[in-house]
């Protein structure tokens, strides 16, 4: 369809981050995340659209700080014009 189309995207953390907060050094590392879009196409001119997408995401990531560590992921509603 000229006007739909459907986007994924993909993503792996390729190394950690430290930082410290209040005092103490905290490792911190995303371990994927992955989101499904659907998008929306409106021509504007002879070489330019403009588009809207609208999709779920996923975000897996893993702190680690004194030898205790802990994974959580967040589930996300995205958008953009």
């Amino acid at each position: 369809m000229p006007y739909l189309g459907v986007e994924g995207e993909l993503a792996a953390g390729v190394k950690s981050d430290t930082d410290t907060i209040a005092g103490v050094r905290v490792n911190q590392k995303l371990k994927h995340e992955a989101a499904a879009y659907a998008v929306g196409f409106l021509p504007v001119g002879p070489d330019t659209d403009v588009l809207a997408r609208i999709g779920y995401g996923s975000t897996k990531f893993r702190v680690e700080s004194g030898g205790v560590s802990a994974s959580d992921s967040v589930e996300s509603v995205n958008y953009g014009v």
